[in-house]
């Protein structure tokens, strides 16, 4: 059995290709600094004793890989709970304390190494037993989760504590309003605790606009918590994923193929990221070259294809629940489909709330719809975060241009039995068409002077 390459013959480090482009994991290859106003706060607010942490901003523009990123240097571990629409706070708070078992699972073997007393274990473990107790009587008689009496929101603060960890909520937005609630006053718990325990933190993950979810339930944590939007990444930074990946697989983009994938991802790291991905996969590099390869538009245009025939189910279900009527004073209002028809005719990629106002103000005055409120909506992980908003234009747009090309597409279809692959064609051309209206895309050649800017 041969060994497994770690140097090319040229003495380079040779890297797996799904540890340098990561559409659906933290990136930390090739990680990019997201500046030092953003660095700054985050940083700031790990570091202060009792201060909670929402990290929030648009699916894909690089929260969770920022933040774990940033962690490293201050917490030796950390538990990350994934929340979904139908956990309750028990199950949550269950699912931290289930994972804090792999840090204690053996008093002489690991939680020795890691520094944990045999007291923090030996009560980890009673409440673990009573737990497995309670789940089983309420699996039987098909009930809620049941916290046992001893695993208190103090307590697991402590354990924390005790572990040296930060506790993460991903997706935070998704559970239900109620639940917030109660994982709001949790937060308010590990604040107080600050005193015995420095380092106990929670830190939420959102999606756009939820930063306020939180601390809207109780007015006095407003300055114990952090509030951290994670914008869209520049193109600077987007081209700058793009060289540190190709100077670690030993692979060069032509220039013209850097700038479309930076104007194609519209800000979004993950599809930087699939994009650089699905280019290496068609050209058959799974880890660090040995000779240079180079990516050319050809390669980019098949990557593009793979990656609207991939999405194809995922872009469905964010137009379906985009143009989905809303409720306003029990009526039911079509508001967000008009908009987006609008703004998808519209040979503007941005479009000011003026506009919107003079082209929908009849309709959202006999219909008291809020206009500002469906636009927030299409902003929101509800809807599929469909639109953008740009604070500085006060203007709103399509989030990416897969998105708009497959609701244009949508609704320029008349006939929706024909087949897949028609369809698909069919936004390909249109994203083509979309992209080639904003941008200089020439006739797909790669740029001859490549070789004297990059050699």
């Amino acid at each position: 059995m041969s060994k497994e390459r770690t140097k090319t013959k040229d003495g380079m480090q040779v890297y797996k290709l799904e540890n340098v482009f990561t559409p659906t994991s933290p990136a930390f290859v090739t990680f990019v600094d997201r500046g030092e106003r953003i660095n700054g706060k985050l940083m700031r607010a790990l570091t202060t004793p009792g201060k909670q942490i929402i990290i929030y901003g648009h699916s894909g523009s690089g929260k969770t890989t920022l933040l774990l990123n940033k962690i490293s240097g201050i917490y030796s571990r950390y538990v990350k709970t994934m929340c979904m629409e139908s956990m309750s706070f028990e199950q949550i708070v269950l699912d931290a304390f289930d994972q804090m078992g792999k840090f204690i699972i053996d008093e002489k073997v690991v939680a020795k190494k890691v520094g944990i007393s045999s007291q923090v274990s030996s009560d980890f473990w009673a409440i673990k037993n009573q737990t497995t107790l309670s789940g089983e009587i309420s699996s039987s008689e098909k009930q809620k989760a049941v916290l046992p009496p001893q695993l208190t929101p103090q307590r697991l603060a402590k354990f924390f504590g005790d572990i040296n960890a930060c506790w993460i909520l991903e997706d935070f937005h998704k559970i239900k309003q109620d639940e917030k609630k109660k994982a709001s006053q949790i937060m308010k718990v590990f604040m107080d605790s600050a005193a015995d325990s420095p380092a106990v933190k929670i830190i939420a993950i959102g999606a756009v606009n939820t930063g306020r979810q939180v601390i809207e339930f109780d007015r006095e944590m407003n300055t114990r918590v952090a509030e951290l939007e994670v914008p869209l990444l520049s193109k600077e930074e987007l081209k700058e994923i793009i060289l540190k990946g190709e100077a670690k697989l030993n692979i060069i983009f032509s220039l013209e193929v850097i700038d479309r994938i930076v104007d194609i991802s519209s800000g979004l790291a993950s599809i930087c990221h699939q994009l650089c991905l699905n280019c290496c996969l068609n050209l058959d590099i799974k880890d660090t070259s040995e000779f240079k390869i180079k990516i050319t538009m050809d390669d980019l245009q098949n990557a593009v294809k793979d990656y609207i025939d991939d999405n194809s189910a995922s872009l469905k279900w964010k137009f379906d629940v985009a143009v989905k009527p809303i409720v306003v004073n029990g009526k039911s209002s079509s508001l967000p489909k008009k908009v987006l028809e609008y703004m998808a005719q519209s040979k503007d990629d941005e479009i000011s709330f003026d506009k919107l106002c003079r082209k929908f103000e009849h309709e959202c005055k006999s219909n008291n719809v809020d206009l500002k409120h469906v636009l927030g909506q299409l902003i929101g992980a509800d809807k599929g975060e469909v639109l953008n908003y740009y604070e500085q234009s006060d203007a709103y747009g399509f989030s990416d241009h897969f998105i708009k090309s497959y609701f244009i597409c949508m609704m320029d279809n008349k006939d929706r039995n024909v087949k897949n692959e028609y369809f698909l064609q069919k936004i390909y051309e249109q994203f083509t068409k979309e992209l080639n209206k904003e941008g200089d895309a020439g006739d797909f050649e790669i740029d001859e002077l490549d070789d004297l800017f990059r050699n």
